[in-house]
């Protein structure tokens, strides 16, 4: 054999290899792209990463909770303070007509206790 026939054998034996590996990438993209991953969880992670991440959102988040609680409390104490405003004609209104009746009876009034039957 000379050294022509030689290189040309290799190229044929090249070119077979090539075309074999190119339909092996093709059925693995095939089969890839017919397979859906696995969904992940939390638990898949390790946990120090898990402690890791959940600290590191904690500290980030303690600010917003921080002003939620102090909004909670001062919208609270405000809407507190509003209702007491509104019902404090009632109450006045309430204590002038518990002033007549006593005034009319001239007694003090007391409650009487319910009976039971």
């Amino acid at each position: 054999m000379n050294l022509e026939q030689k290189q040309q054998e290799r190229r044929v034996i090249l070119a077979e290899m090539n075309e074999s590996h190119r339909a092996i990438l093709q059925q693995r993209r095939a089969r890839s792209q017919n397979r859906k991953p696995r969904d992940l969880t939390i638990d898949d992670l390790d946990p120090l990463i898990i402690e890791t991440v959940v600290g590191r959102f904690m500290q980030q988040l303690q600010p917003v909770f921080d002003n939620l609680a102090r909004s909670s409390e001062e919208a609270g104490e405000s809407l507190k303070a509003s209702i007491e405003k509104m019902i404090e004609p009632l109450i006045q209104g309430n204590d002038q007509i518990v002033a007549r009746v006593k005034a009319a009876l001239g007694t003090e009034l007391t409650p009487t206790p319910p009976t039971v039957s």
